[in-house]
């Protein structure tokens, strides 16, 4: 399998595919990609550098071969030096950052490369083609004794700025745009508690007709308005999660009063039904019957914080671990522990004292330090 434009849908495939056998894919990377897909020395797959858009063959040969001629690449200051910089233009080198494939060089992030370096108008990109095509602090050239001409590596010494790393929304928002793949997780990953919480049911599932209202979330990756045969507009939008996507179509009411929630990268919590078709009574058609920001639903609909465990995991420490949480993270939301044994019967235990806030960084948490599922009510 190869990586271009026209498969993403396969490659989405693959990749889950991969994951449920538990294999590990990487993104692509200076100084383990090759052109395709390849596995490296630790049996992972690994994404080829022809996955970056718009990279060209050329400049993803010239950094292969010249890796395998003369060793891995030390920064982003010397990879233009050594494939040449005719080879490779600034838009090379910021899809080759964005899309992670400098994240191999040691203590640096993604965002340090576009960052203005200290004392220059510069950026790193900038500057490692300057630098390539002999402006200030390229290799010098040097006479030897015996009348040869010697380079001097430079570049090692020009440091990065330090910068705050790009939010994980960004960081995937560019992955996806330069290759058509996240690496680093998926955007649902920052609300998978609102998600696990408040989502009835997945992309995946919604083509089968039900009864009632149910309710899932996703991120727009299309979006448009367009006219109908007589003329009047509606909204139509691509809506992705973990599972798939599916299109969706808003008309008349609906989409005067829903279709500006439909805007390519807005995360949505949706409430949908199927209803009789207006041209078939007999056929049941999906309808979105309400859109949220997900972002604002967790603050429309929290009242309390549930954290559901066996009661063979109670014990001291948990108790002293949950006291700590509640101290360091106060707020107003009100802690249950629902406590079930080993034939489902649970009780609810409630504390006054135990009120804590309601963020990710609380949530990640009770992840790391609390053997507990937690559901947010």
């Amino acid at each position: 399998l190869t990586h271009n434009s026209n498969n993403t849908e396969d490659l989405a495939f693959f990749l889950d595919e991969c994951k449920r056998m538990g294999l590990k894919v990487l993104g692509p990377c200076v100084n383990e990609s090759r052109l395709n897909f390849s596995v490296n020395e630790k049996n992972e797959i690994r994404f080829g550098l022809n996955a970056i858009k718009g990279l060209g063959e050329n400049a993803v040969l010239g950094i292969i071969n010249e890796r395998e001629a003369n060793g891995p690449y030390k920064s982003i200051f010397e990879l233009p030096r050594r494939i040449n910089g005719r080879a490779i233009n600034k838009k090379n080198l910021e899809a080759l950052v964005y899309a992670g494939a400098f994240d191999c060089i040691d203590h640096t992030h993604r965002a340090q490369y576009f960052a203005t370096l200290p004392g220059e108008n510069l950026n790193a990109i900038e500057k490692s083609l300057k630098m390539a095509n002999g402006g200030s602090n390229a290799a010098p050239m040097m006479a030897s004794l015996f009348g040869e001409v010697e380079t001097k590596s430079s570049g090692e010494e020009v440091k990065l700025p330090k910068v705050e790393p790009m939010s994980l929304l960004e960081q995937l928002h560019h992955e996806k745009e330069t290759t058509g793949i996240y690496f680093s997780g998926h955007p649902l990953d920052e609300f998978r508690l609102e998600v696990k919480s408040y989502c009835t049911t997945d992309l995946s599932k919604i083509q089968q007709p039900r009864p009632g209202t149910f309710t899932f979330a996703g991120i727009v990756t299309q979006a448009a308005v367009r006219k109908t045969k007589r003329g009047a507009d509606f909204t139509t939008f691509d809506l992705e999660d973990k599972t798939g996507s599916y299109n969706f179509k808003l008309f008349g009411e609906r989409h005067m009063k829903l279709g500006h929630f439909a805007k390519v990268g807005s995360m949505l919590y949706v409430t949908a039904k199927y209803e009789a078709s207006p041209f078939n009574p007999e056929q049941l058609e999906l309808n979105i019957i309400g859109l949220q920001l997900l972002q604002e639903v967790k603050e429309q609909r929290l009242n309390k914080m549930v954290l559901k465990t066996s009661i063979n995991a109670i014990n001291d420490e948990l108790i002293k671990r949950l006291v700590d949480l509640a101290k360091k993270y106060p707020g107003k939301y009100p802690l249950v522990l629902e406590v079930s044994d080993a034939h489902s019967v649970g009780v609810k235990l409630t504390s006054p004292q135990l009120t804590m806030a309601a963020e990710a960084e609380v949530f990640k948490a009770f992840e790391r330090e609390a053997d507990c599922d937690l559901v947010l009510v």
